[in-house]
């Protein structure tokens, strides 16, 4: 389960001493207060839970998506290719009509072959041999050909139906998965608008601390710094620069699943377009991006790294949301419905591990500072 948002936190922490100092608070130990706590704690892990599975849903949309791209690129070259073989056929069956008129006006094969026996003497008749076999070699191979090129654009023409039903069957799962995101918003809201304010502002105050338990988890692991880095170390790579400026230049814009850009995001679609801004092709999916290079530990990551959470520690199928590493601790993602891209202290709670799609070997030999 991912934890809640630093930002988040900070706004909770205001909200709840707000609620605190208000005049004529109700002490804790008021049994309305009480069931409010624990109707707030329900709330937030079913909020949280559905924020995992809408995660999941999401990144499930983008496999299909890219995909259904790619079977429709497919069926329009294939169905280009099918109307160049069906043309080349057409001409080569006007071709063969000819060749068997043609064969006909002269008496068919046997009739050539009688020809031969009209030379006038042995040299001409072997002549006269030869080239009628060479005329009926040709026409055989020529209509050989014609069948094998018929055959291809009967074999073209099957492939392209096959396109054609894997397109449809990809639309159809695309418009579930659309279906099952859309539910999943809309339960989240529920739950949420079935709070009243109090509920809200202790769900907020639970958040709030989860996610200062969550940063504090994550500082002690990886040192996290005041504030976030400016500058890269030297030997940062080129590539890892223009990644980690292209993340930092979207910061700010809204979260949208499906979103690739230019100006929505969701986690694995900002992560592949930073990489593919530097030149470096990373797949669509967050549970694809963890096999786009090696897994350096925790304790060894460095800018550029893509880190990634999953419901299952062990099992890389089940990620469901992907960062960029920015060092001192911090990352930029694309969070979820509702919020923006942003640069935040790591968590680890479902946190699966990092990879580096870029080798560190040859970076720049002194530091540089981010625009």
């Amino acid at each position: 389960m991912r934890a809640p948002r630093t930002s988040a936190a900070l706004v909770a922490g205001a909200l709840l001493a707000a609620l605190v100092a208000a005049p004529g608070a109700v002490a804790v130990a008021d049994p309305s207060i009480a069931s409010a706590q624990a109707q707030a704690k329900a709330v937030a892990a079913q909020v949280a839970a559905l924020q995992t599975q809408l995660e999941v849903a999401t990144e499930h949309y983008d496999a299909v998506q890219e995909r259904l791209a790619q079977v429709v690129t497919a069926y329009l070259n294939a169905s280009q290719n099918v109307g160049t073989l069906a043309s080349a056929a057409d001409q080569q069956r006007i071709a063969n009509v000819a060749r068997i008129q043609s064969l006909y006006m002269s008496g068919g094969q046997l009739g050539l072959l009688a020809q031969v026996l009209d030379g006038t003497d042995i040299n001409d008749v072997l002549s006269r041999y030869v080239a009628v076999t060479h005329v009926l070699a040709a026409d055989a191979a020529a209509l050989a050909a014609s069948s094998t090129q018929v055959g291809t654009a009967s074999t073209a023409a099957d492939a392209l139906s096959t396109l054609a039903d894997q397109r449809a069957a990809l639309q159809s799962q695309a418009q579930l998965e659309q279906a099952r995101i859309l539910g999943l918003l809309q339960e989240r809201q529920a739950q949420l608008g079935s709070a009243d304010s109090l509920v809200l502002r202790l769900v907020a105050a639970q958040q709030a601390a989860a996610a200062a338990a969550a940063a504090a988890a994550a500082a002690a692991t990886l040192g996290t710094d005041p504030t976030p880095p400016t500058v890269l170390p030297a030997g940062t790579p080129a590539a890892v620069v223009t990644a980690i400026s292209a993340a930092r230049s979207v910061l700010g814009d809204p979260y949208q699943w499906g979103g690739t850009g230019p100006t929505q995001w969701d986690c694995s679609g900002l992560t592949q377009w930073a990489y593919g801004q530097a030149g470096i092709q990373i797949p669509r999916t967050a549970a694809e991006q963890w096999n786009s290079g090696p897994h350096p530990p925790i304790t060894a990551l460095l800018p550029g790294d893509l880190l990634f959470w999953a419901t299952n520690p062990v099992d890389p199928s089940t990620i469901h949301h992907v960062a960029i590493y920015l060092g001192g601790g911090y990352m930029i993602e694309a969070p979820h419905t509702g919020a923006f891209v942003q640069l935040v202290p790591v968590y680890l709670d479902g946190y699966f591990g990092a990879t580096r799609p870029v080798p560190q070997a040859s970076g720049a030999p002194v530091s540089v500072t981010l625009g």
